[in-house]
């Protein structure tokens, strides 16, 4: 019993030697084939073309199966070893007498390079007539014309093998991105309809697809046609809900609300939607203020009265659509903030005044005390939105806030104050209690106490939210420099003065404090604020082309200010959403990333610029292609013309 027992541990062992060795062996292998990869395509990337060749013949060898054979190929044409290349792919054809056309097609491009255009052509037309009776390797042939860049022939390649299988939706999406290749837009849009109409539940798929073609159209050439193509196919085939879901898409990358508010329509009673499209394509509008489509949006969903949530949310985001469109424009009147006020107090009555209004209260408030100069009105309802019944605890500290905000408006600091230290004690690490620890701050700087206010914006400089963490750290600069300079504190006081003048709406008196600090420019480095304040105070004023000169000077006039990064942005968003000038924003976007990089603005700017441009936010790099998709580059960029 002993022995057997004996004899099968020794069995066992050595099988797990023997698995050892393999596996090391293996491993050996696999270690050398990579080293060989990175060295083909290291070589063949600086143009090597006579140390590649023989790297690439080797892992053909090693996997016939991967692209190493193309490689091996255009390393011999480089060095015009055209008849060595040409038995060899000869030799790769015989090799592979099932699915050798795509082989076929590369010794079509070797008589192409030879100069044989005859031989080419009539190779690559052979190819595509055996698709005719063998479709299956279409893939695989188109593949091989993309290598070699013959868009044209990778289109009839699947449009063959589309006829051979008599399936009209076959190879769609691989027809759209060819035809898309070639620029024939037309054609391109055609192929996505088709695929959109066979597989409905890829529509996810092909909006990425189109969102990269969108967003590389530098010239706006490819939108037109494809809305086109599309308004075209969703009115021929209005049953296609999918037609017209890509349709309203587009329209909204457009920022086109109109159209979208068109189609969406249509699509709802389609589907019998309760609203939820139309309130979605509302909140978008709103966010881009298309105020008219915002509300036309949001009161098309309250009429349709589908049900109680839907019906009280469009009606709360209806006023607020209404609200914005009103108090951010410059020309109101009166009588516009008292048709506002009359459809609060509507809302209140229908809806009552509990949780779910809290909020609206707090804007209601706002309008009165901001707006229309009724501030002890304001503050009776704010106190009781903080005390409706079940208001969660952010509710009530957002009211608090606000409340906090309308005493400093009435110059009732104190109570402010408290208020502030409330949420900032209730929100600890928290983005609320950040904001309300910075209002505390900048109160405490509104009264003069100075260190006090800088130990507080010392502490928010490490705050998590980077916004408030900017502007307490650009404060904090602000007051340490002056306070440096000047013991007496004169300009900084008069600075200070005017923020808070700033803050309750009286602008004329925060300018003439402004005026006052130039007398002291000897002693404090407060221009450059100066400037940024006024520039504030304009855009405040809806004078934009006054705030565009004021952001400008700041950037060019003081080129050390911490504030250069602040005003480019504002001034690149200023120039983009308001003035339209599309070639300065992406001037000042441009200066953001090249010389302020460190900025928290880079990162935006850079999304912009890319929008600005029309290009893709995908980050193009060599080592995340495929072989396939790096032979193609490298052919396409190395090919003469």
């Amino acid at each position: 019993m002993n022995n057997i027992l004996l004899r099968k541990n020794i069995l066992f062992g050595l099988a797990i030697c023997l698995f050892v060795l393999i596996s090391n062996d293996g491993f050996a292998q696999n270690d050398d084939k990579n080293s060989k990869i990175q060295l083909a395509f290291r070589y063949y990337g600086e143009k090597q073309w006579e140390k590649a060749a023989p790297l690439f013949l080797e892992l053909y060898e090693m996997d016939p199966k991967n692209q190493y054979s193309r490689y091996y190929l255009m390393c011999e044409i480089r060095l015009n070893e055209f008849q060595k290349a040409e038995r060899f792919i000869k030799k790769v054809i015989k090799d592979n007498p099932v699915n050798n056309l795509q082989y076929e097609v590369d010794l079509g491009y070797l008589y192409n390079r030879t100069g044989d255009l005859t031989k080419a052509q009539k190779k690559y037309d052979e190819v595509i007539a055996a698709l005719g009776k063998d479709s299956g390797q279409a893939p695989a042939v188109s593949s091989a014309f993309q290598s070699w860049a013959e868009d044209q022939y990778a289109i009839k390649a699947y449009l063959k093998a589309r006829d051979a299988t008599k399936n009209s939706n076959a190879y769609a999406m691989e027809l759209a991105n060819l035809y898309y290749r070639i620029n024939d837009f037309k054609k391109m849009s055609e192929e996505y309809i088709i695929y959109a109409v066979a597989f409905p539940n890829q529509l996810n798929t092909i909006k990425h697809r189109l969102q990269t073609c969108v967003a590389n159209d530098k010239d706006d050439v490819l939108k037109p046609v494809l809305k086109q193509e599309l308004i075209r196919a969703a009115q021929k085939y209005p049953e296609e809900v999918a037609l017209q879901d890509i349709l309203i898409w587009l329209a909204m990358q457009e920022k086109d609300f109109s159209l979208a508010y068109e189609w969406t329509a249509s699509l709802e009673r389609r589907l019998n939607d309760d609203g939820n499209m139309m309130l979605k394509l509302g909140d978008v509008a709103l966010s881009n203020h298309d105020f008219d489509i915002a509300i036309k949006a949001y009161r098309h969903v309250a009429s349709k009265k589908s049900g109680l949530d839907m019906y009280t949310t469009a009606k709360i985001r209806l006023l607020e659509a209404y609200y914005q469109s009103i108090v951010g424009k410059p020309n109101y009147q009166m009588n516009d903030l008292l048709t506002i006020e009359r459809d609060y107090l509507d809302i209140f009555e229908e809806f009552g005044k509990t949780r779910r209004t809290v909020l609206l209260m707090k804007d209601y408030a706002h309008l009165l005390a901001f707006y229309m100069d009724r501030q002890e009105d304001a503050i009776a309802v704010l106190h009781e939105a903080i005390e409706t019944p079940q208001a969660t605890a952010n509710q009530i500290a957002v009211c608090k806030m606000e409340l906090g905000d309308v005493y400093v408006l009435t110059d009732d600091v104190w109570d402010a104050l408290l208020l502030y230290s409330q949420v900032d004690k209730t929100f600890k690490n928290n983005p609320l209690g950040y904001e309300a620890k910075f209002k505390t701050a900048k109160l405490s700087f509104y009264m003069g106490e100075f260190e006090w206010a800088n130990a507080q914006l010392k502490i928010l400089k490490a705050a998590t939210d980077r916004f408030i963490a900017n502007d307490a750290l650009e404060l904090s600069l602000v007051i340490s420099d002056n306070m440096e300079a000047d013991s007496t504190y004169e300009g900084l006081t008069y600075y200070a003065r005017a923020d808070l003048l700033i803050a309750q709406h009286k602008y004329d008196e925060a300018l003439a404090a402004l005026d006052k600090i130039p007398k002291f420019s000897i002693l404090h480095s407060l221009n450059d604020d100066v400037v940024m304040k006024k520039a504030e105070i304009a855009m405040l004023r809806f004078d934009y082309h006054q705030a565009d000169s004021l952001f400008e000077k700041v950037a060019t006039n003081f080129p050390m200010s911490i504030l250069v990064d602040n005003a480019l942005y504002r001034r690149a968003k200023l120039n983009e959403e308001i003035l339209r000038d599309k070639e300065t924003a992406m001037e000042c976007y441009r200066q953001i990333i090249t010389e302020h990089s460190g900025s928290i603005y880079a990162s935006e700017a850079r999304k912009s610029l890319r929008a600005l441009r029309g290009e893709s936010s995908e980050t193009f790099s060599l080592d995340n292609l495929t072989p396939e998709e790096r032979l193609l580059y490298e052919t396409r960029r190395q090919r003469p013309d």
